[in-house]
């Protein structure tokens, strides 16, 4: 027999659960009037869920291409490499952004899908942590890219766990909107001027 996965008291809990948002990051007050107009040309036989697994398949496909070119994070995967994870980064993101309205307009909302997204956002931030490593060629300083990967997802662990304790999920000015648009920039910097030019010595 399979042991359950869940107390009781963890299912009331999930079952009870209402999602509860505080907050708008910057960017987000401007991008979500793109993702509500976007929303509308998805049909509402596609669920929610199919929204958030194919944005992380796009991210893991464009993230494994990196790390077979670069399994080194020394930067030396090919700059159409770089560009392709910052689109499918991109994607990601908008496909992030519609899953919930979509959601809502199929009236299929749920803690479940709650928190399928979330554990895929969990998944998508190693990604993106992973590959930004090699983007900035970070072998030269192998604990500074290990202390950055950690880093990254103690913060992610920390901002769902708040979510959990609070039982609400709080942004900020500045919040994951501008941290994934600033890896895009970084992204780009790089498959233009390659990992060296994290390097360049600025004379002042």
């Amino acid at each position: 027999d399979m042991k359950a996965v869940l107390s009781p008291t963890q299912l009331h809990r999930l079952k009870e659960h209402r999602y509860q948002v505080e907050g708008t990051p910057f960017l987000e007050f401007y991008i979500r009037f793109f993702w509500t107009w976007l929303v509308e040309y998805i049909p509402l036989w596609v669920a929610p869920n199919l929204l958030t697994l194919a944005g992380l398949t796009i991210n893991f496909l464009m993230g494994l291409l990196v790390v077979i070119q670069d399994p080194n994070a020394a930067g030396k995967a090919s700059g159409l490499s770089y560009v392709g994870f910052a689109v499918g980064l991109l994607l990601y993101q908008t496909l992030d952004g519609l899953d919930g309205k979509q959601a809502r307009r199929t009236n299929t909302c749920s803690p479940l899908g709650e928190f399928f997204d979330h554990g895929c956002d969990a998944f998508s931030t190693l990604i993106v942590s992973m590959v930004t490593v090699s983007a900035l060629g970070m072998q030269v300083h192998p604990y500074h890219a290990l202390a950055f990967v950690v880093l990254v997802e103690c913060a992610n662990y920390a901002y769902h766990w708040q979510t959990y304790s609070c039982g609400v999920l709080h942004f900020h000015m500045v919040d994951v909107i501008e941290a994934q648009f600033g890896t895009i920039a970084a992204l780009l910097a790089s498959a233009v001027g390659g990992s060296a030019f994290w390097s360049l010595q600025v004379v002042v």
